[in-house]
């Protein structure tokens, strides 16, 4: 046959001879060179055919019979593309009309999204978990597809990546696949098997099948599944070669689709992976997947080793066991958006990764991070987590939205629980102010230290979101001491212990109790108690704390017998195992005599037994973690050790067992700062199948009536019952703020109010509906303000009675000694002219400063003049300006200004930070606050954190040069530098 029909240029004005590529050695072999010359030449450098060059296609479709055990029985074909990608943009362009549903596994590859973008498709997110995508929940949208989505059309297609996804880094396992190919075939759906990580399995020999292996088992029906695979991953990305296994249906219409756009993938990198995989064959080929498999698995390995070192505590994640990816769950607080972290905090100090919400077709918030690992260094991984930790998430409160906070109800929303539970209010009732009390949208129950003398110590709350739950009682205490005795039987929750079980005296019990270290609430379903337990600083307080144990040991034991399930949640004070402490997993120091083991501590002992295997209560949070290290929530701020996560597991959330069907998650959040400890939660499901029962929600288990029925009232302890609080009570503020005189009088209220606590009653805690938090509080980071001095304030400055007291005194003749404060905002007296005098020698201004006094003065905000004197010894020791300086003389004036100037400068020189002996870096300016001789001196430490072996008794620089040195400097031993302008 002749033919004229080719319009391709003749191969004899090329230019090339040959092409020559150099392989790799492999092992101690000597490097090999490929060459692709005469005939093949010619090929490789001319028009080739839509689906490839015939030999490589052919080539790839022998390996997919014996990767996949897919005879070739002319059902299906291969067609090479530019990228698997490419291949996939074709497919979906092919399949795919205005307004077709596309079933997708979320997260998804951005770069699908990307593709999907143009199209008039509607985008279906199907759920995933750590084993990939739920055949459960694809079941479900399918069959409920025309209750819930009348409008949207059935979907044909579903896009998945079944093995080391990206993002997530999942694989689908056999079971799982089996299920899905099962409601594939239901529910005729053609498969999208985007599978460019199969050849990088870490576990070959456990690897699940793919979809088009499992389609042709048993003789099966086939043709549902479209495969595509890619060389990206193991020869070269930038050769940019794909390719599409599939039925021959399809793959027709999709080389249509190339025919008429880039003709064919390149010819040129096609020859050369065809001369590769023929000098290699099959084996030599899976030998080389194997290997780039294994240096990946590495690559995960040591990529984990630094996340784990940096971000325990902080992410968790599921190791992928294909792919390059590592998924990070943040624990950040709600929204859980971790795109705000990624490009503002994260970003400014040097981490860039991708945030989870490129990945959500909804572009809904996520919590998540992609990391890649293909090619990170060491050093990249240890520098880069380290960014993340310490100048991204630990900074994520300077950020939006918790910088805007500006109520302690907007701080419990940011939060995102729906009964949060706070300890170490350090808040007394007096300084309990209306916006704390009387929430909009939540009940507020405190606790208070009651003990004489008051003090704003101790102390917890809890706060119960009104729509989601409305404790049906609350009250304070572990024991009934300081239950109102007008309190019914029937409005307690019970279980009260009793002073001979205890083997204390029941005023012994009553001091327990006063301390403000307990709120419970009785939710219906559960009882939650909050609780603040004691620290044992001394012999004395450790009876004491053993003694508040043992209270709440038989509180918890009598609800339980009572039929109740319980949630105890707060701060124990206890650290049950090593695994718990930084400090004692790392400790080698020697058991002196007598002393007894670690773990034998009695309080310790008791919670081991207490959440023990024959205990009342689970540990839930080490439940759902039961070997993770770094877990702390509390950290000693005093050495800064936060940064390298030193630290104890101090805050529990406890359940009882029976609540454990109930738990979707638990954890702990340290990224939220403000304390020296941090939040924990617990995550609880909306909806349970309870055998019997069938679908019961927590809102029904929580809740009388339904969700249209107007809310109840809260019990009587709620804080929104105070007297001063619910009306019974003026204010102070009332009488100095300005009343409208045409106002009708006040008429104290005559509706009947449910029995209240006392005038000190401390007020309760909960936690536990879909989100519970429990989280410590201290004074500094949420201030508390008077409201009633605030306003007596600005009411006496508009009164008339003020004014007229002004003008009285400004028409008094003035007096010696002290001023009047409105002497202070008079202009002040033009200076009479003084006579020029005889001009004699002044003297050159000197003195010192007591820097740290002035230091501390300003930080604590004491009143300090807008116009501060000079130093006494900067001043002359007569009255009055010194008799031979001339007001009037400009060249004086600019010589004393000179003067006085450079003494000022010399005094507020800053002294130079010291180098630390061990690493050579500016140190760390501390004040000593402890009681004693050297209260109030500064000195200077070490700038970096404390981390693991920081007690160990030895110089630091040898335990760990990591962290901080045991450089020590008083700043008394430093002196200022000499500058140009002090210089003699």
């Amino acid at each position: 046959m002749i033919s004229f029909l080719a319009g391709k240029p003749n191969p004899s004005t090329f230019p090339f001879s040959s092409i020559s590529v150099t392989l790799k050695p492999v092992a101690d072999e000597e490097p090999e060179t490929l060459t692709v010359e005469t005939d093949a030449l010619n090929e490789a450098l001319q028009y080739g055919p839509t689906a490839g060059l015939g030999g490589l296609v052919n080539w790839i479709e022998d390996m997919e019979e014996k990767v996949h055990s897919r005879p070739r029985d002319g059902s299906w074909r291969v067609s090479l593309g530019s990228g698997s990608q490419d291949l996939i943009n074709k497919a979906f362009q092919s399949l795919v009309n205005d307004g077709d549903s596309i079933l997708l596994e979320t997260p998804v590859y951005s770069g699908t999204l990307g593709l999907l973008a143009p199209e008039a498709a509607k985008l279906v997110e199907v759920s995933t978990d750590t084993s990939g995508l739920i055949p459960e929940a694809l079941e479900e949208l399918l069959a409920t597809w025309s209750e819930k989505r009348p409008n949207d059309r059935f979907p044909k297609l579903l896009y998945t990546i079944p093995t080391g996804a990206n993002p997530t880094g999942c694989s689908t396992p056999l079971d799982r696949k089996v299920k899905i190919l099962a409601i594939a075939r239901k529910y005729n759906l053609l498969i999208l098997e985007d599978d460019a990580y199969y050849f990088l399995h870490f576990d070959k020999p456990n690897q699940a099948p793919s979809y088009f292996e499992l389609e042709a088992r048993d003789g099966a029906t086939t043709g549902r599944v479209v495969r595509f695979d890619s060389f990206s991953k193991i020869l070269s990305s930038g050769m940019r070669l794909g390719f599409m296994s599939a039925p021959k249906p399809i793959v027709d219409i999709v080389d249509l689709h190339t025919a008429n756009t880039n003709l064919q993938p390149n010819s040129t990198t096609q020859a050369i992976v065809l001369a590769l995989l023929s000098k290699w064959g099959y084996e030599g080929f899976i030998q080389h997947t194997a290997r780039v498999a294994a240096f990946y698995k590495a690559k995960r390995d040591m990529f984990e080793s630094y996340a784990h070192k940096h971000l325990d505590g902080l992410a968790s994640w599921v190791s992928p066991d294909s792919g390059m990816f590592l998924f990070l769950k943040l624990n950040l607080p709600a929204p859980y958006d971790s795109e705000k972290l990624i490009g503002t905090a994260a970003m400014e100090k040097g981490f860039l990764a991708v945030p989870g919400v490129s990945f959500m077709p909804s572009k809904s918030t996520s919590a998540y991070v992609r990391a890649s690992f293909s090619l990170a260094t060491e050093d990249d991984a240890d520098v880069g987590f380290s960014r993340l930790r310490e100048n991204g998430i630990k900074t994520l409160l300077q950020y939006h939205p918790w910088n805007e906070c500006k109520t302690h109800e907007r701080i419990l929303e940011e939060l995102g629980g729906d009964i949060t539970c706070i300890q170490e209010t350090k808040i007394t009732r007096e300084r309990l102010d209306k916006s704390m009390a009387v929430m909009s949208n939540y009940d507020c129950f405190y606790s208070f230290f009651r003990s004489k003398p008051a003090r704003g110590i101790h102390g917890t709350a809890i706060f119960s979101k009104r729509d989601v739950a409305v404790p049906v009682k609350a009250e304070e205490g572990l024991g009934a001491s300081l239950l109102p005795t007008a309190l019914p039987l029937e409005e307690r929750i019970g279980g009260y212990p009793n002073s001979w079980d205890l083997d204390i005296t029941e005023e012994e019990m009553n001091v327990l109790d006063r301390e403000g270290r307990t709120t419970v609430c009785d939710f219906g379903m559960f009882v939650l108690i909050n609780l603040y337990c004691p620290n044992e600083t001394n012999e004395d307080r450790l009876v004491f704390k053993n003694n508040f144990n043992d209270m709440v040991d038989r509180r918890v034991r009598a609800l339980i017998k009572a039929g109740r399930e319980v949630i105890v949640v707060g701060d124990l004070n206890i650290c049950t195992t090593k695994l718990d402490s930084a400090e004692a997993a790392e400790s080698t120091i020697p058991r002196a005599p007598g002393v007894p083991e670690w773990a034998d501590h009695r309080p310790r002992k008791w919670l081991r037994d207490f959440v023990g295997p024959d205990g009342p209560m689970i540990d839930i949070t080490r439940k759902y973690h039961p070997h993770r290290k770094g877990m702390y929530t509390c950290w000693n701020t005093k050495i800064d050790a936060r940064p390298s996560n030193y630290g104890t597991r101090l805050d529990y959330i406890l359940i009882t067992p029976a609540l454990l069907p109930w738990v979707r998650d638990s954890n702990i959040l340290p990224n939220i700062v403000g304390s020296d400890h941090c939040p924990v939660f617990v995550d609880f499901h909306d909806e349970i199948e309870i055998e019997g029962r069938g679908k019961v929600s927590l809102w029904s288990e929580m809740n009388r009536g339904t969700r249209d029925d107007p809310r109840p009232e809260p019990p009587a302890f709620a804080a929104k019952f105070y007297d001063e609080f619910s009306g019974k009570q003026q204010l102070l503020s009332s009488f100095f703020s300005k009343r409208d005189p045409n106002a009708p009088l006040p008429v104290a209220s005559t509706s009947k109010l449910p029995v209240q606590p006392s005038a000190s009653a401390p007020v309760v805690s909960s936690n536990g509906t879909a989100l519970a938090v429990t989280s410590k509080a201290v004074s500094s980071s949420q201030p508390v303000r008077s409201a009633s001095s605030s306003n007596a304030t600005s009411g006496l400055s508009s009164t008339a009675k003020g004014k007229r007291k002004q003008v009285e005194e400004e028409a008094k003749p003035a007096k010696s000694g002290q001023q009047s404060i409105s002497s202070f905002f008079k202009p002040p007296p033009k200076p009479e002219p003084v006579p020029k005098k005889k001009k004699k020698k002044v003297s050159k201004p000197d003195g010192t400063i007591d820097r740290a006094s002035s230091a501390s003065s300003t930080a604590s905000g004491s009143n300090t003049p807008l116009l501060a004197l000079p130093p006494a010894d900067l001043t002359n020791d007569e009255d009055g300006p010194p008799e031979d300086f001339d007001w009037r003389d400009e060249s004086g004036m600019a010589a004393a200004s000179a003067s006085s100037a450079a003494a000022w400068s010399k005094l507020f020189t800053p002294k130079p930070l010291p180098l630390c002996d061990g690493h050579k870096e500016p140190t760390k300016l501390w004040t000593v606050q402890k009681p004693g001789l050297n209260k109030g001196r500064r000195f200077y430490l070490c700038a970096r954190p404390v981390g693991p072996a920081y007690d160990q008794g030895q110089a630091k620089i040898h335990v760990n040069p990591e962290y901080r040195c045991n450089f020590f400097e008083w700043e008394t031993n430093v002196t200022r530098p000499v500058t140009a302008s002090t210089k003699k």
